[in-house]
């Protein structure tokens, strides 16, 4: 793992902060159970290292950036208008962290209300 880190502080008012980290995630079976129809039973049963492999969540490449500002004190009362700021944070990453696997149509989706009802209502998302 490699990891990098700018920080640049021009004055109380005004701070930005740059990370990124590059790694590398390597092992012999990342998930216990499956999402989607994956196979997760090993190739031979006797040698654990036949599935050493990249991980599942492996991210190789991970850029962190943000910025605080202190906004200018405006007209008003001071309890009210004091000590405002402004932030962005930028959060860029490669590979896939995690998986969503929605597909098909679902049909008579049902929610039960805090009182017990059962609430019906029909849903379709297609694939």
């Amino acid at each position: 793992m490699f990891r990098t880190t700018f920080e640049y502080r021009r004055n109380k008012y005004l701070s930005l902060h740059t990370s990124y980290t590059w790694s590398k995630a390597i092992d012999d079976g990342s998930i216990v159970t499956t999402q989607g129809g994956d196979n997760d039973l090993p190739q031979d049963p006797d040698s654990r290292q036949a599935e050493r492999g990249l991980s599942n969540y492996d991210l190789r490449h991970y850029f962190v950036s943000y910025v605080t500002t202190e906004l200018p004190r405006f007209g008003g009362p001071e309890w009210l208008t004091a000590g405002w700021q402004f932030n962005a944070i930028s959060t860029l990453a490669s590979g896939n962290p995690f998986s969503v696997v929605v597909g098909g149509r679902i049909r008579d989706f049902r929610v039960i209300d805090p009182d017990g009802n059962k609430l019906d209502f029909c849903t379709r998302l297609t694939s």
